[in-house]
């Protein structure tokens, strides 16, 4: 219930029904992501067993026979290879071991305990039951300089969707987020809101502060994913200034895309969707990067993308 919760409310959202900001939102596609939902399941389901008058032995035997072949996958899939790895050299994993060996938990719930509480904290949607074994591993690996960082840009026109897909990528993998639009100095709001269309000379300055902004993660080791309508290839080449960057590009109907800036709160006018599109230019065959319709759900499109990385 709480998995189709977050998807129903995400979908809204990607719609323009739901808002950005609303908070109660937020908790609630929180609370629906994979590991949480798995985890409070796991905890609910315990306590009532506890309830019921059983014995320890016998509670332990349901558990175990209900979360084996669970375990099973998370342990020969998330925690094998490189998540192994990263477990050993980063400590993370005998920390967590020590501090769940005094609650006399079945060794096959620990496990779950373990391998879900990491990808919570590494703030990924999934976890290994569905695939992206190493997402985590990676985010985490990165630091230790195994893995070159990477930096998606999520681009598009006005509507399509970049916020609630670039979040929905980054919660899927781990990675740092950023809203390009948060980016932009007061005057490039006020000039958009009062449906002037931005000139280059507007935009330089405002590249480059999203271009530093992926640099500095880039020398950290940490990958990263970027909201940017990045329409015209020049604005992305001072985008690819940051790091190795991939570019995904949300396409859609131009009707589709009006009725989303129309159902929503935000500076940008729906009449500059006209000026948008016609500035628009599409990716280069040279260019890293791929198209997505942004008729498939969020969730959808972060696991095509995922899988195009070869993270899924």
């Amino acid at each position: 219930m709480l998995i189709a919760l977050n998807t129903t409310l995400t979908t809204l959202r990607a719609a323009g029904s739901v808002g950005e900001g609303d908070t109660w939102a937020d908790v609630l596609i929180f609370l629906g992501q994979t590991p949480v939902a798995l985890l409070i399941t796991l905890l609910v389901a315990t306590y009532t067993l506890g309830t019921k008058g059983r014995s320890l032995a016998t509670i332990e035997g349901i558990l175990n026979d209900a979360l084996a072949p669970i375990c099973a996958i998370i342990l020969i899939t998330g925690a094998g290879g490189m998540f192994g790895g990263v477990l050993r050299q980063s400590g993370i994993g005998a920390a967590l071991s020590d501090s769940l060996a005094d609650l006399g938990l079945p060794l096959v719930v620990s496990a779950f305990v373990i391998a879900t509480l990491l990808r919570v904290a590494q703030g990924s949607a999934t976890v290994a039951l569905g695939g992206d074994p190493l997402t985590t591993a990676a985010t985490l690996y990165g630091s230790l300089g195994g893995v070159k960082p990477l930096h998606i840009v999520v681009m598009g026109v006005s509507g399509s969707g970049k916020s609630t897909i670039g979040r929905a990528i980054a919660d899927r993998l781990g990675w740092d987020f950023a809203e390009g639009d948060d980016y932009h100095p007061q005057a490039n709001v006020d000039k958009m809101a009062s449906g002037h269309p931005l000139v280059d000379e507007d935009r330089w300055p405002w590249l480059h502060e999203l271009a530093q902004w992926t640099a500095d993660r880039d020398a950290q080791g940490r990958s990263t994913v970027l909201t940017c309508s990045a329409l015209r290839t020049v604005y992305r080449d001072i985008l690819r200034r940051g790091g190795d960057t991939f570019f995904v590009h949300l396409t859609g109907d131009k009707g589709l895309l009006l009725e989303r800036m129309q159902g929503r709160e935000h500076f940008m006018a729906p009449s500059m969707l006209e000026s948008q599109l016609d500035t628009l230019e599409q990716l280069g065959a040279d260019e890293k990067g791929m198209v997505q319709d942004v008729a498939n759900l969020p969730g959808r499109i972060a696991a095509v993308v995922a899988a195009q990385l070869d993270l899924a």
